[in-house]
């Protein structure tokens, strides 16, 4: 009877399917024709992923939790645009947040309305999971292709994002995301699919996602260990001081990986304490508020004399940098809103990793929140970053579709 229910296709099931495809198409425009609107396609993959939503549940219903985490940073990008005196691109970021909340908290009701044998956002994972993986053998036989060597491996990889072919580290990300998300239930499958990524991801250059995913699985094992010396009352307080212990510690080291003059850092970082430094630069001359928004070419010009460079690499590298921002949530929020607004992006995240560390740990649930979080520290990517592409809505589906199937098995055993 459970096979027959699992092989029950609804129609939001099916639209998932369509929607995951256009997610794909806009993760490697040039694989698939290559036109420059297909960059947006995810766009519209959204709309057909509500759509089927809507026709599954009969309805539109709205996530809380969902809201009540974005809604305060939401609120936070609009009084900075008026503090600007409507500045556009704040404005904009702030509509993009404000989209992605309404999105996110539709899809996440739609799932919790209806029957868990028809999990319309599983199907839309597994899709986009199934994809990414056929994308990644592509590319790792492109990057094979003449031998081997790991600068070569890096020109390639660059190459292949340039030209909309791929982005090795956005689906790396997403695919190790997948992991934790689709087989939190099987240990034997995730530590194969994570093997699998580790491989192509040496392969390919390309160390974040896998450096994040290595630090994730140790902060949960540690996290496990330590709250099995709590009692049931003092869970939540202490799932609370390890989340500030674990943000604060992570901040702590990219503050000190900036400032401290160690070309060993700096190699193992790729450069990013420079983008770090540029921030500290920009938040001590607004540190209330922040400078607002700023290009980085404009941000480097105007730090460039306070950096410090042990190689020449640093210098190439962060000239030619086009993208990703200060590759951090973190240093670029304390740069463009200052402390206020890095305050609030910390009470958010101790918000969701206090939710997730006291969860039922079967749901996976950790791993995402802490797997995000992580991200975000080297990367300008995750639940509170540029909200203007697929990985950031594929972070927030999953973080609170499975804060919402944590929810439900809580209910359904206190039923039992």
């Amino acid at each position: 009877m459970a096979a027959q229910r699992q092989m029950r296709w609804t129609f939001g099931m099916i639209m998932a399917v369509m929607a995951a495809v256009l997610f794909l198409i806009s993760m490697a425009p040039s694989t698939f024709g290559g036109a420059e609107g297909l960059n947006y396609a995810w766009r519209l993959g959204l709309f057909v992923l509500l759509l089927g939503a809507i026709l599954d549940t009969r309805g539109l219903f709205l996530n809380r939790a969902t809201i009540s985490i974005f809604a305060p940073w939401c609120l936070l990008l609009f009084l900075h645009s008026l503090f600007f005196v409507f500045s556009q691109e704040t404005m904009f970021l702030a509509l993009r947040s404000v989209v992605l909340m309404f999105f996110v908290s539709a899809l996440i009701g739609a799932s919790a309305a209806s029957a868990p044998e028809s999990d319309f956002l599983r199907t839309f994972f597994f899709t986009v999971f199934l994809g990414l993986m056929v994308l990644l053998m592509m590319a790792v036989s492109n990057v094979l292709i003449g031998g081997w060597t790991w600068q070569e491996a890096r020109l390639a990889k660059a190459e292949l994002q340039f030209s909309g072919a791929f982005s090795a580290n956005s689906a790396i990300f997403i695919l190790v995301l997948s992991a934790f998300y689709l087989f939190s239930g099987s240990r034997r499958m995730k530590i194969g699919v994570l093997l699998v990524l580790s491989i192509a991801s040496i392969i390919l250059a390309t160390r974040t996602p896998i450096a994040a995913a290595v630090l994730t699985i140790a902060i949960v094992a540690v996290w496990a260990k330590v709250s099995r010396l709590a009692s049931a009352g003092n869970l939540r307080p202490l799932a609370t001081l390890f989340s500030i212990t674990i943000l604060g510690t992570l901040f702590g080291f990219g503050i000190y990986a900036s400032l401290a003059d160690n070309p060993d850092i700096a190699q193992a970082l790729a450069g990013r304490t420079n983008l770090w430094g540029i921030a500290l630069d920009r938040w001590s001359n607004e540190p209330f508020f922040g400078s607002g928004p700023i290009s980085i070419a404009e941000a480097m010009a105007n730090s460039f004399s306070i950096l410090n460079f042990t190689e020449s690499w640093q210098v190439d590298r962060l000239q030619n940098l086009v993208g990703g921002g200060l590759h951090s949530v973190w240093f670029q929020t304390l740069a463009m809103y200052g402390i206020m607004g890095f305050l609030v992006l910390t009470w958010l995240f101790v918000r969701l990793l206090t939710m997730a560390l006291v969860a039922d740990q079967s749901t996976g649930l950790a791993a995402i929140v802490v797997y995000v979080m992580v991200g975000g520290h080297f990367e300008y990517a995750g639940l509170f970053a540029n909200p203007n592409g697929p990985l950031d809505f594929m972070a927030a589906i999953a973080v609170f579709h499975s804060a919402a199937t944590a929810k439900r098995v809580k209910r359904l055993r206190d039923e039992l």
